[in-house]
């Protein structure tokens, strides 16, 4: 089979067509040995058509909506659909073929192996279990710390087992990656710790090894909405070739959604533009329950040099280098040059489990601004819940990569000096001294909010045969990725391989779903509005009035004008460029109904729940309620009408029960300062 590489993209010259059948299971796993030695060379596999691509036609494996009227689209068959090329979308594949399963499709929408969140060009972090010597389900115990006593403890149990049996490092250093070790050449792990963090997952060396084994890879690809038979099990998926403009529609047997999570609508976050919560979304459109999307999880960045600021300090994206996390918390200050949290990084706490240590660092970071002690950051009245306080907070840099508790090598990528653009992370303070001070503020990394799904196998209580494999309730959420991935790739093939054929579907349910996204590209309303304008009123709104500081004021505000532009605003959206190809004014558009239900889903929860708990802090309810709010809030949708229900839930506390835990999570009062004040 001949392979090469056109438009930047995976393609192959029978794309489209069934690949090879792949490697059996021993196959597979002796074949890791000579993988990094083989797998520059491996096969760049293709989009929505085959080779001819350039011609513009659309090929696939059999062509549809050939009637009158009707719009037409290439399909293409599999066992098992994979929406999303990220860590937890490589690790599924990867699982299923070691199960049997190998005829694969992974639909990305950006470029594989460098989109989402997953696609750092430093590599991202992912949690191992594998080298621990004790009961991998102690995991539970652990997550539910990270997530205030709320996190699903079977299925921390469930996936952690998973790792503890299919770590990823073996199979990490196999790809070409370079596993974290120390100056002696150990791994860098605890076999004492439930849970070890590691940085340099670069998802491109999974794309060309998973290529080479017949997977075939369909990138620049947005799945728009899923396919389901009459009983409601999954058959299918629709999507645009995002290079092009043609319409693609996936069969398959079983699929697994590992689109990542939602934080481009937040308007501060050094999160992908790829992560919008189609995901999320098209399972709430199909009677989906969601929980916890009130919470996000926050980062503390270096603003400069890097960031967008618009008028009034409304913050659209943070790139930075350098952060503050668990590691790093004894080195910040407020604006007073008080090290606030020296006094707890002193402290054993601070070394038990690096979960708590970052939680605890944001923490007291809020206690700071909440008191008006923090820098103005991004200008003081860019929260409406605190009109009148700033958010920066002082971190030291001085030798920031030389001391830190990992090795210095994983950090020398991210603190590099950027003299490129004319700056070289010299001190801002203007105070001199033997300090590096740069200002950080919050934003977004990731979303936490979780479709519902069987606690043990990940398949989505809703839409059989559809499996989760994306973010969940926890401190950092790609550390997770991997075991959920692999979770759900091991029940998917259970389910794929019990099941002799395709589960049908309706020609009608394809052309609605085309319909709709040609018709963002051919609407001509009478009072246009350009999806850029949509795209920035999302992220205004959310920054102010839903991000890091929240109150009923600010929320209310925030489901009123997100209601507005929903009724007014989305039907009368324009795409200014009517070309098909490389349209990102269409793909936008496209977006903009998943990022609004998803700012919509947060203000819901964040009403409801009328507490204070880590990231989600009300000035009018600054104290955390461990007897009424160590719940799980749940919403619901209905499109007519923009219906939304909330409710809440007892979490899962199979391994450690409710009352142990709220014996063990330290009180919370927004309000009260830190130490000495």
């Amino acid at each position: 089979m001949k392979k090469d590489l056109k438009d930047g993209r995976f393609q192959t010259e029978d794309d489209g067509n069934k690949q090879d059948k792949a490697p059996s299971r021993r196959q597979f796993i002796k074949g890791l040995a000579g993988v990094s030695a083989g797998v520059a060379s491996a096969a760049m596999l293709g989009g929505c058509a085959n080779s001819t691509k350039d011609t513009g036609s659309a090929q696939g494996e059999t062509s549809g909506g050939t009637g009158s009227g009707e719009r037409p689209y290439s399909m293409y068959t599999c066992d098992t659909l994979i929406v999303g090329g990220g860590i937890a979308g490589f690790s599924a594949a990867l699982r299923l073929m070691s199960e049997g399963v190998s005829d694969i499709i992974i639909v990305d929408k950006s470029r594989i192996g460098h989109s989402g969140n997953s696609g750092m060009s430093w590599g991202h972090e992912y949690f191992t279990n594998e080298f621990y010597e004790g009961d991998p389900t102690d995991l539970a115990g652990a997550f539910g710390l990270m997530s205030q006593g709320i996190a699903d403890q079977d299925n921390v149990a469930a996936f952690a087992k998973e790792c503890h049996d299919h770590g990823p490092i073996a199979m990490h250093e196999a790809m070409g990656n370079v596993v974290m070790r120390y100056e002696a050449g150990e791994i860098l792990v605890d076999p004492k710790a439930p849970m070890s963090t590691h940085r340099g997952f670069r998802v491109r060396q999974y794309a060309q090894y998973l290529s080479k084994l017949g997977v075939r890879i369909f990138d620049y690809t947005m799945i728009n909405d899923i396919l389901t038979d009459d009983s409601g099990h999954i058959s299918g998926a629709v999507g645009i070739d995002l290079l092009y403009g043609d319409a693609c529609v996936f069969r398959c047997k079983t699929a697994v959604l590992a689109a990542g999570g939602y934080v481009w609508h937040t308007g501060g976050t050094i999160g992908s533009p790829e992560c919008t919560g189609e995901g999320h979304i098209i399972c709430l459109k199909h009677g989906c329950k969601m929980k916890d999307a009130e919470f996000y999880s926050v980062d503390l960045d270096v603003a400069a040099p890097w960031s967008t600021n618009g008028p009034e300090g409304n913050r659209v994206d943070i790139a930075s280098f350098i952060f503050i996390n668990g590691l790093t918390g004894a080195r910040i200050y407020n604006k007073d040059l008080y090290p606030f949290a020296e006094k707890y990084f002193a402290s054993p706490k601070a070394t038990e489990f690096f979960g708590a240590a970052f939680q605890d660092t944001n923490i007291r970071s809020v206690q700071e601004m909440y008191a008006g002690r923090a820098l103005d950051g991004a200008g003081i009245g860019c929260y409406t819940a605190l009109p009148d306080r700033g958010n920066g907070i002082w971190l030291d840099c001085k030798g920031y990569y030389t001391d830190r508790t990992y090795p210095a090598a994983m950090y020398r990528e991210e603190c590099i000096d950027v003299r490129e653009v004319g700056y070289d992370y010299t001190d801002q303070s203007g105070l001199g001294g033997d300090h590096n001070l740069q200002m950080c503020v919050p934003d977004f990394y990731c979303s936490q909010g979780s479709i519902e799904y069987d606690s043990n196998t990940n398949e989505i209580k809703g839409v059989p045969g559809l499996y989760y494999a994306m973010w969940i309730m926890n401190e950092i959420q790609s550390i997770t990725s991997w075991s959920m991935g692999q979770l759900s790739g091991v029940n998917a093939a259970t389910a794929t391989k019990a099941m002799t054929a395709l589960p049908g579907f309706k020609e009608e349910d394809i052309q609605a779903i085309l319909n709709k996204c040609y018709g963002y590209l051919e609407s001509e309303p009478a009072n246009p509005v350009r999806v850029t304008d949509i795209f920035q009123k999302i992220q205004s709104t959310f920054y102010h009035n839903l991000s890091q500081f929240r109150n009923d004021e600010s929320m209310t505000q925030a489901f009123t004008e997100l209601d507005r532009i929903w009724k007014e605003d989305l039907p009368n959206m324009y795409c200014a460029d009517r070309s098909r190809r490389f349209n990102r004014d269409w793909r936008n558009a496209m977006e903009a109904e998943s990022m609004l239900l998803a700012s919509m889903a947060t203000a819901k929860a964040g009403l409801y729940r009328t507490e204070s708990r880590p990231y989600h802090y009300r000035t009018d309810y600054p104290l955390m309620d461990m007897e009424n709010w160590m719940v799980n809030v749940w919403v619901e949708w209905k499109e007519e009408g923009n219906t939304w229900t909330v409710t809440k839930s007892d979490p899962i506390d199979t391994y450690v029960s409710r009352e142990e835990m709220k014996s063990m999570i330290p009180p919370f009062d927004m309000a009260n300062p830190n130490e000495p004040y």
